[in-house]
């Protein structure tokens, strides 16, 4: 078995724009990324992936093997077209650029979930925060018993809770994500702007591993600040 991750990185962001490229704790976002997820024991080699000339030379310089791709419309597409040029994947974990407080155990329960079930398989994690419930910028997701997820949402879904956020790291089967990639847009998908939508309405299952508390993506220069904050207040 060979589980590989790719990290889709872009310059153009709508909230902030170069994020891949921004300092955190001293170094770049996506380098930072790269190194926690290097770290995980089940994961066999890990990618940057990207049509950036400039975070190209960056992740180089720091040690990353980098995959040239097109330009792409959302992250998986970038990683199925990165993961077209490595045949040989079983397993492919898309781990998005702004995860800058991944932990690279995470990645080895995602290989474990993927190689049991034979589906993709993804994160959540409770929310104890009652104002992140209303936040259409946190996604939540609703699971079943079985541990597969029944709806994405950017709406507070259960009503009455309890809820789960979503952590948008992706593990999929390659021949899985060759299929997903191909897939036309959902209006489900279109309703909520996001994308695992287009998934669950073509029959395919999407597997969730709960952890217990996971960090924040880096969407804006207030969460960006915020992370450097306090890696310093942790390193004095």
């Amino acid at each position: 078995m060979t589980a590989v991750v790719i990290i889709p990185a872009r310059l153009g962001s709508g909230r902030l724009p170069g994020k891949a490229l921004k300092p955190v704790g001293g170094i770049p976002l996506v380098q930072r990324v790269w190194e926690r997820a290097c770290q995980a024991a089940q994961v066999n080699a890990v990618y940057i992936a990207t049509d950036s000339e400039k975070i190209a030379d960056v992740a180089t310089a720091f040690g990353a093997s980098v995959l040239r791709t097109g330009t792409c419309s959302n992250g998986t597409e970038r990683v199925a077209q990165a993961a077209e040029m490595l045949p040989d994947a079983d397993v492919v974990i898309n781990v998005q650029v702004d995860t800058a407080e991944l932990k690279p155990i995470w990645l080895d329960q995602l290989i474990k979930q993927v190689l049991s079930h034979g589906a993709i398989a993804t994160l959540a994690t409770p929310i104890v925060d009652r104002t992140e419930v209303d936040d259409p910028n946190i996604v939540k997701v609703v699971v079943s018993q079985s541990g597969a997820s029944l709806y994405f949402s950017r709406c507070p879904i259960p009503q009455k809770g309890p809820w789960l956020r979503h952590v948008g790291v992706y593990a999929f089967p390659s021949i899985v994500l060759r299929s997903v990639a191909t897939l036309p847009r959902d209006p489900l998908e279109s309703s909520e702007d996001l994308e695992q939508l287009r998934w669950l309405a073509a029959g395919y299952a999407v597997n969730v591993v709960k952890l217990k508390s996971a960090g924040h993506s880096i969407d804006t220069q207030e969460q960006l600040d915020g992370l450097n904050n306090r890696l310093i207040r942790a390193s004095t």
